[in-house]
């Protein structure tokens, strides 16, 4: 492998999807020309550009991201996240770990995308909008916009409805022919799953019963779904669980597969940001 005429490497032959193996000098990486379907294992630091980061497309990574074709939005740089909330599109996804085998959460360019469980942003308005604005997603992040009733109470803007069901100033020349998108809180990182148990209801073994506790600061609205055999979700939320509470009555369903997705939002958070799903 070469980057010019004077300077060559050898390395184990290698193809796309190898994992070469590590050795003392730091991570190896499978270097494959774009002409040839076979490369060869060399040194991450021998391939890095300017100021030690790898080429992704038309980008530059740090050497801990994934470089992931993400289709229409192009190849790029995916930084390593665990929760929504730490990426800046709002969007952490599961991608397969073709260098260290098994499975990776990276963040996504966008929310367009099988965000981890939870609102499919993960983040609000931050700081918090004041009173009379809202809070919705326009553009890459959410930002307060102030409510209206009318497009005479906005200033060269139309009004704009919500899928949160309120309305608000649009952007300035921006469109009014669809919803905008309501932002709300993940409040997932502080409601904890204390209590799982299978064929206590209904005379069936495949009955599912699952208790959870807000340990936030704040109440939450909290969304349990339980996966049916036919495909489809039994759905039930607590609302308005005070913090440092278990919700109660506890939600279970009848004749379910034993899976089931959580969601957390802010109290009087509206429901359109948490999906109805339960992969």
């Amino acid at each position: 492998m070469c980057r010019a005429a004077d300077d060559c490497r050898c390395g184990a032959g290698c193809s796309t999807g190898t994992r070469c193996p590590a050795v003392d000098a730091g991570l190896q990486v499978c270097a494959v020309p774009v002409t040839a379907a076979e490369g060869a294992c060399v040194e991450a630091r021998w391939l890095v550009g300017p100021n030690g980061r790898l080429q992704c497309g038309s980008e530059s990574c740090a050497l801990d991201d994934a470089c992931v074709d993400w289709g229409a939005e192009g190849v790029r740089c995916a930084s390593s996240c665990a929760a929504n909330a730490d990426c800046p599109s709002g969007c952490c996804v599961e991608i397969a770990d073709r260098v260290g085998g098994g499975a990776r959460s990276v963040c996504a360019p966008s929310e367009r995308y099988t965000c981890l469980p939870g609102a499919p942003a993960g983040r609000s308005c931050d700081p918090a909008c004041a009173e009379g604005e809202g809070c919705v997603w326009i553009g890459a992040s959410p930002t307060c916009r102030p409510r209206c009733a009318r497009d005479e109470d906005c200033v060269g803007a139309c009004c704009a409805a919500t899928t949160g069901g309120t309305s608000v100033c649009a952007p300035r020349g921006g469109a009014c022919t669809a919803p905008l998108r309501t932002a709300c809180t993940n409040l997932e990182g502080c409601v904890e799953v204390v209590y799982g148990v299978r064929g206590t209801h209904c005379g069936d073994p495949d009955s599912l019963e699952v208790r959870v506790r807000n340990n936030c600061a704040s109440p939450a609205d909290i969304e349990l779904c339980y996966q049916r055999r036919d495909g489809t979700c039994a759905c039930g939320t607590h609302r308005g669980v005070a913090p440092q509470t278990e919700a109660a009555p506890p939600f279970w369903a009848c004749d379910v597969v034993g899976t089931f997705r959580m969601s957390a939002r802010a109290a009087g958070d509206p429901a359109g940001c948490h999906p109805h799903t339960c992969r």
